[in-house]
């Protein structure tokens, strides 16, 4: 975790990541954040789901409430985890049901 940290270029964590941290984001323990915009929730997302994924224990979904926000995390995590070969894929309303493979 602290590699991808560093790879990110974070070197401190935020108040609500750190309690999400001291919670148990990393021991599948269910989180749910409510705080204002700007306050760290992307990458409490981005841990909880690197966690995960590169452990390979399973897959991760992030719910977004907009197709632009859909495209624009989709975009953010390809560069994040397609490095170390996770692929990433966006599903909207409108996506196509045979372009979706699991």
């Amino acid at each position: 975790m602290i590699e991808l940290l560093s790879n990110l270029g974070i070197s401190s964590l935020k108040p609500v990541q750190v309690q999400a941290i001291s919670k148990g984001l990393f021991f599948h323990q269910n989180i749910l954040i409510c705080t204002p915009s700007g306050s760290g929730k992307t990458l409490v997302g981005i841990m909880a789901m690197a966690n995960i994924l590169l452990k390979g224990l399973g897959s991760a979904i992030y719910l977004v409430p907009y197709k632009a926000l859909a495209a624009e995390k989709e975009t953010q995590f390809k560069k994040i985890f397609q490095p170390n070969h996770i692929s990433v894929k966006a599903i909207t309303g409108d996506t196509e049901e045979n372009s979706v493979k699991p």
